[in-house]
């Protein structure tokens, strides 16, 4: 991994460890900034399924479902990719270099707006980061 995204992992980890002084609504939000524009978000804190092949994760997304457990898109999606980069490379560790975001605000270098319940961004987009939702005009 390199610095840059150690150091936004070790940032978004650090959130939790300090007492927020944010207004109760901002606590977990960051603003990330990118060459589109800027992106305001809540990561999700995303647990990897344990299967490790396909087979197992069919199995296991089955399972869930029997069992009315929620299990959701991205889940899924980051199972299937470490299952994916681990058969093809070898590796056991394979960090998605992505946060999960929801309840995001994005606006464009272009002055565009949008407003989504979920984002995935990945990490080698984010040029610079600050804790809390910044007010924009």
């Amino acid at each position: 991994m390199d610095v840059k995204r150690q150091f936004i992992r070790s940032l978004l980890i650090s959130q939790v460890v300090l007492p927020d002084e944010s207004p109760e609504e901002d606590i977990g939000y960051f603003t990330y900034f990118t060459n589109f524009g800027v992106i305001i978000g809540k990561k999700i804190d995303l647990s990897i399924l344990k299967a490790t092949t396909i087979n197992a994760l069919e199995n296991e997304i089955n399972k869930s479902i029997e069992d009315k457990v929620k299990i959701d898109l991205y889940q899924i999606a980051a199972t299937i990719t470490k299952i994916m980069l681990k058969e093809s490379s070898h590796v056991e560790n394979m960090d998605i270099k992505a946060i999960f975001l929801e309840d995001v605000y994005i606006k464009s270098i272009n002055n565009e707006r949008y407003n989504l319940a979920t984002f995935v961004l990945f990490t080698d987009q984010i040029t610079g980061l600050v804790p809390g939702k910044m007010q924009l005009n």
